[in-house]
């Protein structure tokens, strides 16, 4: 069992509790208003709603990009707020379409997420977000610099970079977006390989709008106008609901 400690309590399990967590990007305009629920240790929850309805933010809260106007947020009983960012990374990974990767060559930017890994590790991670399916094929290879010229990612192939960076750093909580799940029919079956690897033995929060990742989590959040709705059972959501088609509306 991994034994992280923070500046107040060590963490033996991962869960995440919102207490009444309220949010705004400006004054009288919550666009999460008083949600209350509780995430079990190595569950998965699905959080689906309509454009706008705060589900983004969710996740940005628990990474602490911004700070509830209200509430607060618990990792394994102990207070997201008295920790630092650091201490946060060492316990959330956020996976997203608009996260940056590193100025480096692609081998640096894996073994980045985690120095004190070996290059066994390293190359353990590459092959199994199934990176190393281009990385020869690019100009230097594993050597090659991202952000060069004559570097022409796509979008799949930079987010198999995210996910290798996620397999080695190896956080306890997964914070996926969107993207994970409705990548390109060409690497529909690579990213689920991958992502199966990946939520292994974690606590994950995915952001979807895949009816088949829906029907596999744990349970179901549903965000409405800034509020938030619990299906404890996924498949009733996803076989049932006459909402569907609505909460897929983004």
């Amino acid at each position: 069992m991994k034994l992280f400690k923070t500046a107040t309590t060590p963490i033996t399990k991962f869960d995440v509790r919102f207490e009444n967590v309220t949010f705004g990007y400006i004054k009288d305009h919550n666009i999460v208003n008083r949600a209350s629920f509780y995430i079990k240790d190595q569950s998965t929850v699905a959080l689906v709603g309509a454009s706008g309805s705060g589900k983004t933010t969710l996740t940005g809260l628990i990474s602490r990009m911004w700070d509830p106007g209200k509430g607060r947020i618990t990792i394994g009983g102990a207070p997201i707020s008295r920790m630092s960012q650091q201490e946060l990374a060492n316990y959330v990974t956020h996976i997203s379409a608009t996260t940056l990767l590193p100025d480096d060559t692609l081998y640096n930017a894996i073994w980045s997420a985690n120095p004190n890994a070996s290059p066994e590790l390293v190359f353990e991670a590459l092959e199994n977000a199934c990176v190393i399916d281009f990385a020869w094929e690019l100009p230097d290879g594993m050597h090659t610099q991202l952000r060069h010229p004559e570097c022409h990612l796509s979008d799949q192939e930079k987010l198999r970079i995210q996910i290798a960076r996620a397999m080695l750093k190896n956080t306890p909580i997964l914070l996926l977006d969107e993207t994970v799940t409705t990548s390109g029919a060409m690497d529909m079956i690579y990213l689920q390989k991958a992502k199966q690897e990946l939520i292994k033995d974690k606590t994950v929060i995915i952001i979807t709008r895949n009816p088949e990742t829906i029907k596999d989590a744990d349970q179901v959040f549903v965000l409405h106008n800034g509020k938030l709705e619990e299906h404890s059972n996924p498949v009733f959501y996803y076989n049932h609901t006459h909402q569907w088609n609505l909460q897929l509306e983004f």
